[in-house]
């Protein structure tokens, strides 16, 4: 297997996921703002979670509801950041929200790329340390897929909590600016989240 097709074949299982996840039915969480209170770390934490609760936010934002995630970007400024034609954004699970992007598809029919917008619970905080308007972030990207984790607001010690904004790009083509585009697209998405 050549090195583009392994890539190009991690892009289409993850696109995939994206919509398979979208028959999900979990409720959605209703974000509060964090207590103001010293930041501690739960004992319990992976070292590689650790660090998130280490960083700090001056300007904390909240988190929305996947319909108001939709919200945050247009597919005309999803198609000018990317340089590829994207469509109107669909809710696939009560915290994501997803973009497809041209109009290829896998060996199933399934569109192979695509903009996902999601507040995922505390993940691995894992990646290439990087500020996103101001905010701490990391960032990952090889190939066909870039993504950007950027802390919102003070972690707290809660499972519901949804303390960062999560932006993947997946293209079908090794995209220079990839990264570029995607760091674009979530400050544009960071500014329009309401304060917290």
């Amino acid at each position: 297997m050549t090195r583009h097709a392994a890539r190009s074949a991690s892009a289409a299982a993850l696109v995939a996921l994206v919509l398979v996840t979208g028959c999900s039915t979990a409720p959605a969480g209703t974000a509060t703002a964090p207590p103001s209170s010293t930041r501690t770390i739960p004992p319990s934490l992976p070292p590689e979670m650790a660090a998130m609760w280490a960083e700090k936010v001056d300007k904390p934002k909240q988190t929305v509801p996947a319909e108001d995630l939709c919200a945050l970007l247009t597919a005309i400024e999803i198609t000018e950041a990317v340089g590829i034609e994207a469509f109107e954004g669909i809710v696939t699970t009560p915290t994501k929200c997803w973009w497809q992007i041209g109009s290829s598809t896998d060996a199933k029919g399934l569109p192979n790329a695509g903009v996902v917008l999601q507040t995922p619970k505390p993940a691995t905080w894992l990646g290439e340390p990087t500020v996103v308007d101001g905010r701490p972030a990391r960032r990952r990207g090889q190939g066909d897929i870039c993504m950007f984790r950027v802390l919102l607001r003070e972690p707290v010690e809660d499972v519901d909590d949804r303390p960062m904004l999560e932006m993947m790009v997946v293209t079908r083509n090794d995209a220079e600016d990839l990264c570029a585009a995607a760091e674009s697209l979530t400050r544009l998405a960071l500014d329009r989240l309401p304060s917290a």
